[in-house]
């Protein structure tokens, strides 16, 4: 799988990409850019996306710390301190 991303540039999701090197297909959104420079950057990105030729090799292990498992031990962790705090 792929994936082509178009999200603000201060986003966490950029963030993410990064981490995992998955950011060729990303077209960076902010609110001062020109209406025909995103489009362009659009057409570029959606034109390599289609082309089954361009690479995308990304690393996943990042979104490890996403996970819902991850957050749960987490909020657990968390709760366990709270009480062990208050006994």
């Amino acid at each position: 799988p792929r994936l082509f991303a178009f999200f603000h540039e201060e986003s966490e999701g950029r963030s993410v990409l990064e981490q995992c090197q998955a950011d060729p297909f990303y077209v960076p959104f902010h609110g001062d850019t020109e209406e025909a420079a995103i489009l362009d950057e659009l057409a570029r990105k959606i034109a390599d996306f289609a082309n089954p030729e361009h690479p995308w090799e990304a690393n996943l292990d990042p979104l490890e710390e996403y996970t819902t498992n991850r957050n749960a031990r987490h909020f657990l962790s968390a709760v366990e301190q709270v009480i062990a705090s208050t006994s």
